[in-house]
């Protein structure tokens, strides 16, 4: 097949896919997802709340629900929050069907909470101090929503936890790039949240210059970001200890 002829099939795939996603989009916005979404506002009330262990039944009921009416099968599930978003998942499959790689028949991509439930149950199970336990249920989010820069530097961040320098690099280098398709009022937050964690990353492999470049990058999209000048200040201080011990 030549190149045009593989772009050509790559973007009709593409469409039909996309066709799928809007109305299986269309038709997840029933009753039931109303109840959904009432369900995640009372997880993220009883983790503000300091009661994640309280969280995680809600959350699973929640998961039940979704596994019910989205079963495993020939169908390859995505979650979106944009049409870009979809879009891009739309591309990623029709892409995989080119390769002879498709895990199923067709690509759907919905707007629905099953993977921020996932998220939220390895989130709780973080904060529980669960981190083996927790990690299932990031990498589940994450296939379903393989473009959600909060994701994958939440998963980072279990690697960072586990000293796993270069998985927690990749994961947070993924999370800085694929900020692009989150929500406007998101993706300052997300983009400075992945770049946080590889100046982390950077300085524990005491690489100071390149984590320094990436805080500075961090104040640039937000000049409040008291977190980057935190770190800034601990870079700081670290090369202090080093060049007093050298005198």
């Amino acid at each position: 097949m030549t190149a045009n002829k593989a772009l050509l099939t790559l973007l009709l795939y593409a469409v039909s896919f996309v066709a799928l996603a809007q109305d299986d989009s269309k038709k997840s916005g029933d009753d039931g997802e109303v109840a959904q979404q009432q369900a995640m506002q009372h997880v993220r009330d009883l983790i503000d709340a300091s009661k994640a262990a309280e969280a995680i039944p809600v959350l699973d009921r929640m998961l039940d629900y979704y596994a019910g009416k989205f079963p495993e099968g020939n169908t390859r599930w995505y979650v979106a929050r944009t049409p870009e978003e979809t879009l891009a998942y739309m591309v990623q499959a029709a892409a995989a069907y080119d390769r002879g790689t498709a895990t199923g028949d067709k690509a759907v991509s919905l707007y629905v909470l099953w993977s921020e439930a996932h998220y939220m149950k390895g989130y709780a199970l973080v904060e529980l101090g669960r981190m083996a336990a927790a990690k299932p249920s990031l990498e589940r989010a994450i296939h379903l929503s393989p473009y959600n820069a909060r994701f994958l530097a939440e998963l980072g961040n279990l690697y960072q936890w586990e000293r796993n320098w270069e998985k927690a690099y990749e994961l947070y280098l993924s999370a800085e790039d694929l900020a692009a398709f989150s929500p406007p009022q998101d993706e300052v937050k997300d983009r400075g949240r992945a770049k946080r964690g590889l100046a982390f990353v950077l300085v524990e492999q005491g690489k100071f210059e390149e984590a320094r470049k990436k805080l500075e990058e961090c104040l640039e999209l937000d000049p409040k970001d008291q977190r980057a000048r935190n770190e800034l200040d601990y870079i700081r201080s670290l090369e202090a200890a080093k060049s007093d011990s050298s005198v």
